[in-house]
């Protein structure tokens, strides 16, 4: 699962850097693949180890929490593309922090084997 998010950093990254349309298209294509390499184990895990009379509050929870950072990713975004950043910057730099957090993560032993049994 982290080895799938340090490659969607980096493609990510690359998103930033490409001017050819034919490219971008595979590689968000690619980015569709390996988010359901990242969200499937996750969303497993999750539902595995809650306890049942919780399972429907925590998905609730997921759901809200994935679906309501979506508004607060427009306005930072809004707001660095009102400072003058470019929207290639802003995906470039994105990218690298989503592959820094795959980095560091690596050293967690639990999230590292985390939907391995």
């Amino acid at each position: 699962m982290l080895t799938s998010l340090a490659l969607l950093g980096c493609i990510y990254t690359s998103i930033g850097m490409s001017s050819y349309l034919y490219l971008t298209a595979v590689l968000v294509a690619m980015m569709a693949f390996l988010l359901q390499l990242i969200n499937i184990p996750i969303t497993t895990v999750l539902q595995e180890t809650t306890e049942k009379r919780m399972l429907g509050r925590m998905m609730s929870l997921l759901m809200t929490v994935s679906t309501g950072l979506i508004p607060v990713s427009y306005i930072a975004t809004s707001l660095l593309i009102a400072m003058g950043l470019s929207i290639l910057t802003i995906i470039m730099v994105s990218g690298l922090v989503i592959l820094f957090i795959a980095l560091y993560n690596l050293k967690n032993k639990p999230l590292r084997t985390l939907g391995t049994s």
